[in-house]
């Protein structure tokens, strides 16, 4: 059976007799080529690598950077050369406000509520800005998570009044829906992925068409790094029929979806629920780190430890 065989040849900086730099070439089947991938480490700076392929011109050649290994030019040999360019994923600041909200829904009219109308927000404001965690605090069912699924445009029934504003502006449902991702309270993930799976599938569904394989793979292994969840990257999510991530992770990995689409403005809605007091903090401690990075953060939070506390921002 025929194979397919890469051929790389990369120069070593060492000391010759005749005080040439000595050439190796290497031939690896695609299959060695991919385990061989996944377990080299990086390489030393002074790696240069040059590709060999009749068809292309014999002098390209790819400088080794730290986290470089052999195998790069590999990839340049497929590509001709040619970097392939990243998912440009750029994030702009938002500003999000909102004043004098109100929120009402219709009810049956009784003797004590002729009008029929129950009000659940009454004249709520407030800001957030980038790097900034804001905190929406209150007892079970005064309105919290209304509120964030209000600022989110998740509520088409009801009556809403007041202003929601994006960069003091009046916000635009299509706009705001860009710039913006939702953290639900519940986790909804399929217990039979893997974290990487589960990743893939979500970059696959919410990243524009235009984004290549390579890409997708990059962008979900910089948002798995940056959620802390590298050395679970291969464990099941889990659920009552089957062991997998703990709480924490699972939680991580529901703010990981969202982010791969690098939000500028990130709405939680009690990230913090069911968890014990340490993986609140890990959790928190993940999001304080995206505030760091720029971004707008706002989140629900019932009975927080005086330690959660002091990490936000703004309280309303």
């Amino acid at each position: 059976m025929a194979r397919d065989l890469h051929t790389l040849q990369f120069a070593l900086a060492c000391v010759a007799p005749s005080g040439c730099i000595q050439a190796v070439t290497i031939q690896l089947a695609q299959s060695e080529r991919d385990r061989l991938r996944s377990s080299t480490g990086s390489t030393a700076n002074s790696l240069c690598f040059f590709v060999l392929d009749p068809d292309r011109h014999p002098s390209i050649s790819v400088m080794a950077s730290p986290h470089s290994t052999p195998y790069a030019a590999m990839d340049s040999l497929e590509t001709g050369g040619k970097p392939e360019p990243s998912y440009q994923h750029i994030s702009n600041p938002c500003v999000l406000s909102w004043n004098n909200l109100s929120y009402g829904v219709a009810t049956r009219k009784t003797a004590d509520d002729p009008k029929g109308k129950k009000t659940i927000l009454n004249n709520v404001s407030g800001r957030c800005a980038p790097g900034e965690l804001t905190a929406i605090m209150g007892p079970s069912g005064s309105g919290k998570t209304t509120l964030v699924d209000l600022l989110a445009d998740r509520i088409s029934s009801g009556e809403v009044t007041g202003d929601i504003e994006l960069n003091g502006e009046a916000r635009v449902a299509k706009t705001f829906r860009a710039v913006t991702s939702y953290v639900a309270q519940e986790d909804s993930l399929l217990g039979s992925f893997t974290v990487l799976e589960t990743m893939r599938m979500a970059a696959k569904l919410s990243l524009p068409n235009s984004v290549t394989s390579k890409q997708i793979e990059t962008r979900v292994d910089d948002v798995v790094e940056a959620m802390g969840l590298a050395t679970c990257r291969h464990t099941l999510v889990g659920d009552i029929f089957r062991k997998g991530l703990s709480g924490g992770q699972k939680r991580r990995l529901s703010i990981a979806i969202e982010l791969l689409s690098n939000p500028s403005i990130l709405i939680l809605d009690e990230p913090t629920s069911g968890l014990d007091s340490s993986a609140t903090h890990n959790v928190m401690k993940f999001i304080v780190k995206l505030c760091a990075e720029g971004k707008t953060i706002v989140c629900t939070i019932h009975q927080p430890s005086s330690l959660v506390y002091d990490m936000f921002t703004n309280v309303v």
